[in-house]
């Protein structure tokens, strides 16, 4: 991308959140906002792709006007962070989720099942010994 001209031939920017459009403090740097936005501007669709829940991104899509689609949970949600309207998702099913839980019960750690909010209510429960906290 040497020149502006060179980004004629492409009409979508998928973009990491971590580490390429924010920086070590989470924040969105403001030239990338500068760069981002013209983009935007100029008619590419911008997507920012994170591992994050929708909730965690929200202080990135706010910083640009015109985002329409987030792709979250690492690929397994894409949402619509204005009205959080699911528009694809891919989830573990319930049986897989019992089976991770019982290889987890027997440690001292805490599993985060990350869910649909806008179908749940909640964006994700925890799971630490034997209960589900959402």
């Amino acid at each position: 991308m040497s020149s502006p001209s060179a980004l004629t031939d492409y009409r979508l920017l998928a973009l990491d959140l971590d580490g390429t459009y924010l920086d070590e403090n989470s924040q969105p740097h403001p030239e990338n906002i500068k760069a981002v936005q013209q983009l935007i501007d100029e008619g590419m669709e911008v997507i920012l792709c994170t591992g994050r829940g929708l909730i965690e991104a929200q202080h990135a899509v706010a910083s640009l006007k015109g985002i329409q689609t987030v792709i979250t949970l690492s690929g397994a949600r894409t949402c619509n962070p204005h009205t959080n309207e699911t528009l694809r998702s891919k989830y573990i099913t319930p049986s897989l989720a019992a089976e991770v839980s019982l290889c987890f019960a027997a440690t001292d750690q805490s599993i985060l099942f990350f869910t649909d909010a806008s179908k749940t209510g909640y964006q994700y429960y925890i799971f630490n010994e034997d209960k589900l906290l959402p």
